[in-house]
């Protein structure tokens, strides 16, 4: 019983890690473009920001994805019965 319930568990936080990273996907096509430009345009003085706020917002959903991409490794490995390796 212990085992199915870890399948499960396990099937759950795999599906809510690829509903996140759905999510980060979306924000770096379309929301992050979206608020740099409205982010720059708010004073005049910071239409120049536009870029750096996009490519920061950017890299940062970029980082976030990488670490679940660990995370993604870790569930496999709770998933095949190995606590710990090289």
């Amino acid at each position: 019983m212990k085992n199915y319930m870890n399948r499960w568990v396990l099937l759950a936080l795999k599906a809510i890690v690829i509903l996140v990273w759905l999510a980060c996907l979306w924000g770096q096509l379309f929301a992050v473009p979206g608020l740099s430009g409205a982010l720059a345009g708010l004073y005049p003085s910071q239409t120049s920001m536009r870029w750096p706020y996009l490519i920061m917002g950017v890299l940062f959903l970029f980082c976030i994805e990488a670490a679940f991409v660990a995370v993604w490794k870790l569930f496999s490995l709770s998933g095949s019965g190995t606590n710990s390796s090289r």
